[in-house]
């Protein structure tokens, strides 16, 4: 079995479990009780994302166990690691991630608008300028409500739904943002929020899956029935077949290995993307509930073995997620 260290796997035992019918699996994490629950596999404890010894403490740990593989289940862990894929590679280890471009563009909610408008695909007017948003306002270019929320948070940080100026105002005025890290040319209080048209339909989940070359291969959709803390509770597997093609677009523009996880909302037959995280997202139970095993796919790939399956099953079915417990 080829060997792969999966870094802030977080709660998603699940997900680490089927990977180890496929490889050896090691975890890395910051955190003690994240890494407590994993205390049956080898792991590291790691460093602050913007400690100086991040990097030494992971290839060292990399070589030192002979890790083939490397992915994180973490949004600024992602940046991090593609900044560093050369260093990573170079010792034997291939990274499944993404460029760091690309990376930066999935985080950075107000580069991601623009690269998606640039490459002539529907998303949701985003603003920096406040200045620029209050004019479009008064022309009704967009109208209340609208979201507003941090330019790099993850998940539903930060975020307001703001009805009126007064409120506009008081939200920008107060708000405190958080900048990654590894941001420091980006420090302006002013460029840290973004405020977005509120876009209300359909909602769905897609997971892209390219090969470890980042070649596309087929995409899983979910039809988002029920939200719970941020993420999909309740999901359907449909058949959509305008959404495979956005998928395809978004597999060549991104060009990451495995798995991307893609939030869209249809609104009179066309297509916005809300939101991309190049990593396994919550939502990939549903994926492998629809007959697709993405760890399974990448040991095929490693191993230049004929694919199992890359048929979508279960159409119509739905799921619902449901929480266990594990002792520490």
């Amino acid at each position: 079995m080829k060997k792969i260290l999966i870094l802030s796997p977080g709660h998603q035992v699940y997900l680490v479990d089927l990977f180890k019918k496929y490889f050896e699996v090691y975890i890395g994490d910051r955190n003690n009780w994240v890494l407590a629950t994993y205390k049956n596999i080898i792991s590291i404890k790691m460093p602050s994302y913007s400690s100086a010894e991040y990097i030494e403490t992971l290839i060292s740990f990399i070589d030192n166990q002979k890790i083939d593989y490397v992915l994180t289940l973490s949004d600024v862990e992602v940046v991090i690691l593609s900044k560093n894929k050369d260093i990573i590679e170079s010792i034997g280890c291939t990274l499944i991630g993404l460029p760091y471009e690309k990376a930066l563009i999935c985080l950075d909610k107000y580069l991601f608008y623009e690269y998606l408008k640039a490459n002539g695909l529907a998303t949701p007017l985003t603003y920096i300028n406040i200045n620029k948003l209050k004019w479009d306002l008064s022309l009704g270019k967009i109208i209340y409500p609208i979201i507003a929320k941090d330019r790099w948070g993850m998940g539903s940080r930060g975020l307001s739904i703001l009805h009126s100026d007064d409120e506009l105002d008081m939200y920008y005025n107060i708000n405190n943002v958080s900048f990654p890290s590894f941001l420091g040319e980006v420090r302006d209080k002013k460029r840290g929020i973004i405020f977005q048209e509120l876009l209300s339909s359909n909602e769905y989940g897609m997971d892209i899956i390219n090969d470890l070359n980042g070649n596309y291969q087929l995409c899983v959709i979910k039809k988002k029935i029920e939200m719970r803390g941020g993420e999909t509770d309740v999901a359907e597997i449909v058949s959509f077949p305008e959404a495979e093609n956005l998928a395809q677009k978004l597999s060549i523009l991104f060009q990451h290995r495995g798995n991307m996880d893609c939030d869209f909302i249809e609104i009179r037959g066309e297509l916005y993307v809300i939101d991309m995280n190049p990593r396994f997202g919550g939502g990939y139970m549903f994926t492998e509930a629809a007959g697709i095993n993405v760890p399974k796919l990448f040991s095929e790939w490693i191993n230049h073995q004929q694919n199992s399956s890359m048929n979508i099953e279960h159409l119509g079915s739905k799921y619902r997620k449901i929480t266990s417990l594990i002792e520490i």
